[in-house]
């Protein structure tokens, strides 16, 4: 689903920046492969220091999306080329679903027990 609407964003052309081509950082040649391959046997402590990294990967992403997800207005200006008017628009009505949202959580109630 995600990828579908990086698609069609991408498609529709509205900024500058082709989201679907992969990084020059991320191309690789044959030679790298096979100097990749020619690293001989694993042993425990190199299983011990790639679950560390990956840990450290891990751990580095989470706390990218939770920033991410609590402050959208870089990641909509800066990674997205929105103008800064509609970043921080949207950031404020992220900001406001927070605040509704702890309000009912520390109440007990939601908002709809109200309506009537």
């Amino acid at each position: 689903m995600v990828s579908a609407s990086i698609g069609l964003v991408n498609a529709s052309g509205l900024f500058d920046v082709d989201y679907m081509s992969p990084p020059p950082s991320q191309s690789f040649e044959v030679e790298d492969l096979e100097d990749l391959a020619e690293q001989g046997g694993d042993s425990q402590l190199d299983y011990f220091t790639t679950i560390l990294s990956w840990l450290k990967i891990a751990s580095g992403l989470i706390k990218d999306m939770l920033i991410s997800f609590l402050w959208v207005y870089p990641l909509i200006v800066d990674v997205f080329g929105a103008p800064e008017y509609l970043g921080g628009f949207i950031q404020v009505g992220v900001i406001m679903i927070y605040i509704v949202f702890f309000v009912q959580f520390i109440s007990g109630r939601g908002w709809r027990q109200y309506e009537s």
